[in-house]
Formats: C-alpha cells, sequence, structure tokens
C-alpha cells in the first residue's frame, strides 16, 4: 500500500532522531560535472571508516534542506538512483549511482550517525553538487574541505594525458537550449614516442629538454635555487613540421605529469583549462593551434577569452608546477600580447622544413621495412627538398602502392625502385605549385 511506502524524511529521521533533524543546517557546494567520480569515491571512502555507518541510494531533484522541509502532504518516496557510466581511464568505464547519500558518526563519541552527506548528479543539466547536513556549519564546511582534499590528492585524472572537449549549446525548434554541453575531460593514450622516433635537430631538442622536461624532473632541484617550475612555450612553424608529435614524445617523456591537450572550441573554456591544470598539477598544458582563437585582435571574435588567457598566463605563481605550450602554424596571426609580451611566453621554438640530413634520418625510419637495393637514397633526399615531415611520410605511403601495382605477386620485404618514388612524387605534385603544394606540405 502507498501509506506504507519509505519516505526519505522517515530514513533521515529515523538516522538521526526527530529532534536531532530540526537542528540540522545545509552546506551545499556544486562542482563540475567531471569532478563527479573524483567526489563520490572520497566521500564513500571517507563515510565507510567512520562509526554508525549506513548508505541510501534514492534519487531526487530537491536539495537535502527541500527534501526535509517540504510538506509533509507531500511525501518524498524513496526511489532507487539510476546508474550511470563514467570513463575512469583509457578505455575502463565503472558504473555510479547518481544520487547517494551516506550516514555516520564524524564526533569520536558520537553514539549514533551525526553527519549525512549527498553526492548528486543530475544529468540533464550535467551539474553535481556535493551536500552535508550538521548542526554546526563550521564542521561540515570543515569535512567538505577534507573530502575535496582527498578527492583532488587521488584523483583519476592525476598523472594521466587528458583531452578537453567542448560542444556548443543545442537548441530545439524554437531556439531554446535544448540540451547544455559543458567541458568534457577524456583520457587520451598515445603511442609511445621514443627519443629514436623523434627526428628533430639537437638544438631544439635541447632547448625543449631544458625549458620543458627538465622543469619537471628536477623541479625540486631548480626550485631551491630560485628557478620557478612554470613555463610558457611556443611551437609555430608550417603545417606537418612535427610540432604535434613532438608534443606526444613530451608527454610521452613527463611520466606522473598531468597533461591537458585543448584544441578548437575547448580554446574557448581557458578557464577550465587551467582549473584542471592548478587542481592536478605538476601539469602540462597543449593548447593546440591557437591563432584559431587567439588570433590578433582586430579579427579577433573571442576577445573576452583571449583576456582570460593573458590572466593565467600573468597569473601562474612561481610555486605552481605548470607549464603551457601553445602551437600555431601562422605566427603573425598570433595577437602579439601572446608571443610579443615578456614574461608570458618565454621561449619560442621554430619548426622548419627539415634539411638534408633529417631528411635522410625520416626516409630511413619509414623504409626500414623495405627491400631497397635498387633506390639511391641520395637521390630521394634530393628529390625530396623542401618537403615536411608529413609530406614525407605520405610519399613513402604512395611509393609502396605505386610498388604494389607494378608487382604481382608481392614478397616481404617488398622491393621499391626509384620509379616508385618518381611516379609518386609525380602524381602528389601534379596539381601545381603554390598554395597546393603548401597543401601537401611541399616548399612550404
Amino acid at each position: 500500500m502507498e501509506f506504507f511506502k519509505p519516505t526519505i524524511q522517515k530514513v533521515i529521521t529515523r538516522s538521526f532522531g526527530k529532534s536531532y533533524v530540526k537542528k540540522l543546517q545545509f552546506l551545499l557546494r556544486e562542482y563540475p560535472n567531471f569532478r563527479f567520480v573524483d567526489i563520490f569515491r572520497a566521500v564513500d571512502t571517507w563515510a565507510t571508516q567512520k562509526r554508525h555507518f549506513s548508505q541510501i541510494r534514492s534519487e531526487h531533484r530537491e536539495n537535502l534542506h527541500q527534501l526535509l522541509h517540504l510538506n509533509p502532504q507531500y511525501p518524498m518516496y524513496i526511489r532507487p538512483s539510476s546508474n550511470m557510466s563514467w570513463a575512469v581511464d583509457e578505455g575502463v568505464e565503472q558504473h555510479y549511482p547518481q544520487d547517494t547519500m551516506w550516514f555516520c558518526a564524524v564526533a569520536e563519541d558520537a553514539t549514533t550517525a551525526d553527519i549525512l552527506i549527498r553526492v548528486r548528479f543530475f544529468s540533464p543539466w550535467s551539474k553535481m553538487w556535493l551536500e552535508i547536513a550538521h548542526p554546526d556549519l563550521g564542521v561540515a564546511s570543515r569535512v567538505a574541505d577534507e573530502l575535496m582534499d582527498s578527492a583532488n590528492k587521488h584523483s583519476i585524472y592525476r598523472g594521466k594525458t587528458l583531452a578537453v572537449h567542448y560542444e556548443s549549446d543545442q537548441k530545439d525548434e524554437y531556439g531554446d537550449v535544448d540540451t547544455i554541453r559543458e567541458l568534457n575531460i577524456m583520457f587520451r593514450r598515445y603511442d609511445a614516442v621514443s627519443h629514436t622516433d623523434l627526428i628533430i635537430d639537437e638544438e631544439s631538442l635541447s632547448v625543449i629538454r631544458r625549458n620543458i622536461l627538465d622543469l619537471f624532473d628536477k623541479r625540486e632541484v631548480l626550485r631551491d635555487f630560485g628557478v620557478p617550475a612554470r613555463r610558457g612555450v611556443i611551437f609555430h612553424g608550417p603545417p606537418g613540421t612535427g610540432k604535434s608529435y613532438t608534443c606526444r614524445f613530451i608527454c610521452g617523456q613527463t611520466t606522473g605529469i598531468t597533461k591537458i591537450i585543448a584544441t578548437g572550441l575547448a580554446l574557448q573554456q581557458i578557464n577550465s583549462i587551467f582549473l584542471v591544470a592548478r587542481l592536478f598539477q605538476p601539469s602540462l598544458i597543449i593548447l593546440e593551434d591557437v591563432d584559431l582563437v587567439f588570433a590578433s585582435r582586430d579579427i579577433n571574435l573571442y576577445s573576452s577569452v583571449m583576456g582570460d588567457l593573458f590572466d593565467h598566463l600573468d597569473g601562474l605563481r612561481a610555486q605552481e608546477d605548470i607549464c603551457v605550450i601553445l602551437t600555431t602554424n601562422a605566427l603573425d596571426r598570433v595577437e602579439e600580447a601572446i608571443k610579443d609580451r615578456p614574461g608570458r611566453i618565454s621561449q619560442s621554438i621554430y619548426f622548419a622544413p627539415p634539411n638534408e640530413e633529417l631528411r635522410h634520418l625520416y626516409l630511413e625510419r619509414y623504409l626500414r621495412d623495405y627491400d631497397l637495393r635498387h633506390v639511391n637514397m641520395d637521390t630521394l633526399i634530393d628529390l625530396s627538398e623542401g618537403a615536411t615531415q608529413a609530406f614525407l611520410k605520405e610519399w613513402v605511403i604512395r611509393s609502396v602502392q605505386f610498388a604494389l601495382e607494378r608487382i604481382l605477386d608481392p614478397v616481404h620485404p617488398l622491393p621499391l625502385s626509384e620509379e616508385d618514388f618518381k611516379h609518386a612524387m609525380d602524381e602528389m605534385r601534379r596539381s601545381g605549385k603554390g598554395a597546393t603544394a603548401r597543401i601537401l606540405g611541399f616548399g612550404t
């Protein structure tokens, strides 16, 4: 019968006692949706270690204060909480209830439960809340701070490589916001890029090591001698010259460091990006193709976002372990207040199309699994003058295709000829020069 169904009010009253419920004060804190798993885990670990522990999962849109002070004529019956799948690592998901309450004793001498903690996620709004009920708001606040310290320390994001993704609001046919899109954090796992895989001139590699890798590897020693760990570095150069690949190499070398990668629309959420970096530092922020959002003021549609970036770059404190890498294919488009303001960017690294020596190394790496007895490497080096790394890679792939068309019964390792490379070069450059060549990464 409906009359005998348990209500959430009766469960709370039974756990605390009617007189104690009247004394309760309510603390409510809202957090970004990506913090849900961290906070849920922190609360669950903390509460289960306390005395007089019990738990209930009952889903309600109302906050604790509203649940306990609603008109008794409209009781809130227990409604089992729905579960939601959350990514907790690359390719790993776990299910968590969207609405959970924990009853336990925070006082050592408590003879019954004396605090109520609730973690609630409301999926239509993509919002989450931490609620604490206790007669003393000071106690509730201290518990909340303790829980957040634990959530930050043991976060599922700490030390991982993260991609930040953002989609704008979706509107219905009447122009009203139908689905709210917020910042989403996704785990990203790169294939390891070793020192031998990274083909870059020694001078640039030395600058990268000193201005990025050593800041994390030697941060304690550097700090002792007054060298701050914060640093701003900009990678610039034509498309296809290895800027993103070098970022992958850096991500693989900085183990135990939280890496945050943002591009496209996610660059507009610069405040959230730096929030994540500060929460889980030591951190490395990689902002890709910054000219798309942080272009010169006279053509910039995102001036307020650019102001946020200035504030964060200027506001990095000496003791913060945060390094920022910006990449761009068009340095001339980037706002001068970013690239020309001393203190915001402390190192600029230019990625040029590879010289003769580097082209030789690139082709050796891409061709190591093929039979080159009928290929003169010097001829390939001469043919590829002005080519970027991206062009060289595609050139090898296209040459293999020509070889497979020529050889009716292919074997391993596949024998390549100079004619295969010449045919591939002719096809790739057939449409002309200028803009077409730049698209392909040749003669940039």
